[in-house]
């Protein structure tokens, strides 16, 4: 019986002494190197954890800053485009006699202006043309033609171009009349269509090119003017000259 209460007592006394050692152990590490272990574990690359919920707060932030970026690139083409002038003639006419224009380069040349006598390609009114759609091959083109002139309606075989074996049906100055004829048509079982023709035409002008131009003024146009009403001023892109007609 004695020897079992010393051994419970030494037991107690066996515990006591290691649970104090563990005491000190964990005590010290927190002291001594809790802050540097920590420290370390942060600087080590790929250590840092990041949430998602930190990674969504990060991102558009980045993404803002490309898109700051990107206006930046946008503004700089568009004012690379914007230097690109387009040279402007000024234009005197339209002048339709060679005598007529021989005098009035004469003027010019005597205030230092050098100007020339010019064709300049002019915007006209467009056409209207009526036609059936082209035929698969020219036999059945011609066929169709028939039929429509045993119709009594005036048609003409397209003989080339994008309406190659076509079959126009007539050209109008004005879209109403050709859209009323183009009912005409298709009340009588055809697929008539309506297609607008852009014009152009050349007029004979005075130039005035922009090297030129500083020595021409309003009060030189109202001189120019009041000695023949007809004279016109406009100014336009010098690339609708056609050709210089020479007068020599």
């Amino acid at each position: 019986m004695r020897w079992t209460v010393i051994g419970l007592f030494l037991l107690n006394i066996v515990f006591a002494v290691w649970g104090w050692l563990g005491y000190s152990y964990s005590r010290n590490v927190e002291s001594l190197g809790g802050a540097e272990a920590i420290s370390s574990a942060e600087n080590m690359p790929g250590a840092k954890l990041v949430l998602l919920r930190e990674r969504a707060s990060v991102t558009p932030a980045v993404l803002s800053s490309d898109v700051a970026e990107q206006p930046a690139s946008s503004l700089s083409n568009a004012a690379e485009q914007a230097a690109v002038v387009i040279p402007l003639c000024t234009l005197l006419g339209p002048v339709l006699q060679i005598s007529d224009a021989k005098a009035l380069l004469t003027r010019l040349g005597a205030l230092q202006i050098q100007a020339k006598y010019v064709s300049l390609r002019v915007d006209g009114n467009p056409d209207y043309w009526v036609y059936l759609n082209p035929e698969p091959t020219k036999d059945l083109a011609i066929a169709k033609l028939r039929e429509l002139q045993g119709k009594k309606i005036d048609s003409f075989l397209i003989p080339q171009g994008d309406l190659a074996n076509g079959i126009s049906l007539g050209i109008f100055d004005s879209q109403e009349n050709a859209e009323k004829h183009r009912q005409i048509i298709v009340q009588m079982g055809y697929s008539a269509q309506l297609k607008t023709n852009p014009r152009t035409y050349l007029e004979n002008w005075i130039a005035i090119y922009p090297d030129q131009v500083a020595g021409f003024s309003q009060e030189l146009y109202n001189q120019l003017h009041a000695e023949n009403a007809k004279l016109d001023l406009r100014k336009d892109e010098c690339r609708k000259v056609a050709s210089t007609i020479d007068i020599q």
